[in-house]
């Protein structure tokens, strides 16, 4: 898996609509699309900017029982991205009751965080969300490939997570916008600048500036901005003009 953004694992039986997804979520055809169960039998990654946060989009071979040798190990390797996953969406197919197939996928997503397409919802369905809120707690969105119904619905879900804090990954912050990483990037400059005043014994004056700097930079990105008593104060504890 990749290291930046959201490591999302799009899991399901076989033909439930996950290369489908993963075409609409790129907005091209990258995944190979049949009517043949079993399509996919390796894992297939992209990455894609959704609602301003990346996603590192793996889609995998249909989870299920399988004596085909090649088969089995894309079935091996799904659930091993699972368990390294920030973020599973669980494609359901609505038009089919619920199968032992689906049933076992259960197990291995539980402790997650996740989100449940019922796909297909164009069509006559078969599984309702009530039912899925019984089998795993997760939030169930009606979804289509085919009309695209629940995209938009989809994408602000993950936007609300990730900012809410329910959804992080690999420890590290996300910038969705160019000026957010320049204001960071400036304030690490200054404190770069703070490090080495510090270290040729400069004169006080010199690093409490870039120390402003740098806060004045962050509060870009958080709204705060420096209050005349937080000044006072910084230039008290330096002993400016001493």
């Amino acid at each position: 898996m990749k290291s930046e953004g959201i490591n999302t694992v799009i899991v399901g039986k076989p033909n439930a609509g996950k290369s489908s997804l993963m075409n609409i979520l790129l907005d091209e055809d990258r995944a190979i699309v049949t009517d043949i169960a079993g399509t996919t039998r390796d894992a297939l990654q992209e990455s894609v900017r959704l609602g301003g946060l990346m996603l590192n989009l793996i889609d995998t071979a249909g989870i299920h029982n399988t004596e085909d040798t090649v088969e089995k190990i894309g079935v091996d390797r799904a659930k091993q991205y699972i368990e390294q996953a920030d973020f599973i969406l669980f494609v359901v197919d609505g038009s089919e009751e619920w199968s032992d197939e689906d049933e076992q996928i259960l197990p291995l997503i539980a402790q997650k965080k996740g989100i449940i397409l019922l796909n297909k919802a164009d069509l006559k369905v078969k599984v309702s969300e009530l039912f899925l809120k019984d089998k795993l707690s997760w939030d169930t969105i009606a979804f289509s490939n085919e009309t695209k119904q629940g995209l938009q619905q989809l994408e602000q879900y993950i936007t609300d997570k990730f900012e809410r804090g329910d959804l992080q990954f690999n420890d590290q912050i996300c910038l969705t916008s160019i000026r957010h990483k320049n204001a960071v990037m400036q304030a690490v400059n200054a404190l770069h600048r703070v490090e080495q005043s510090i270290k040729y014994g400069m004169p006080e004056d010199f690093f409490t500036i870039d120390l402003m700097e740098a806060y004045q930079q962050l509060g870009l990105i958080n709204g705060d901005t420096a209050t005349e008593d937080l000044v006072n104060k910084i230039f008290e504890e330096f002993c400016m003009g001493k």
